[in-house]
């Protein structure tokens, strides 16, 4: 039974004589010696030399054409697909969140701004103490800076001094 399962496959191919000497030998012995296999090659024959028998037709020009036309529109549709109204949503979801980082990156930048302006005002009451105790020990004739840092260091002073016209 197995066997002519196998050989019931290569029935087509020993009616195209497109089997190997070696195939074409089994296939004979098998079909002498199974009637049901030999039926079954009759039938094969049978159904080949009818479609022999039988002339398709020739398609004419204008068939060629329509299905040409048809199977552009076809595939046109497939790589082009239609509108989907699932997909306005997700439109509108763009802007959305593009809003929505702009004000997140704006307020992570305020915040950082918030943050280094008192840092720096509280620097600003720091350094008007190192001024103070500078200015102090200048007057009792002591001075902190060398002698050649000196003059770098009054124009440093006086330029804080500049800017801190106006304390607030």
């Amino acid at each position: 039974m197995l066997k002519c399962l196998f050989m019931k496959r290569k029935l087509y191919d020993y009616l195209d004589n497109g089997l190997s000497d070696v195939d074409r030998i089994k296939v004979e012995n098998h079909i002498n010696i199974c009637a049901g296999c030999r039926e079954r090659l009759g039938e094969i024959r049978d159904i080949i030399e009818l479609a022999a028998q039988r002339k398709a037709p020739e398609p004419s020009e204008e068939f060629w054409h329509n299905f040409k036309t048809d199977l552009d529109r076809r595939l046109s549709q497939r790589l082009v697909s239609p509108f989907d109204s699932k997909r306005k949503s997700s439109y509108f979801l763009k802007p959305v969140l593009a809003y929505a980082l702009a004000v997140l990156f704006f307020v992570a930048i305020g915040s950082l701004f918030y943050k280094n302006y008192f840092s720096v005002r509280l620097s600003m009451i720091h350094d008007d103490a190192l001024v103070n105790e500078v200015v102090a020990l200048e007057e009792l004739g002591q001075s902190p800076v060398s002698s050649r840092d000196k003059d770098a260091y009054m124009d440093d002073i006086n330029l804080f001094y500049q800017f801190d016209q106006n304390p607030a």
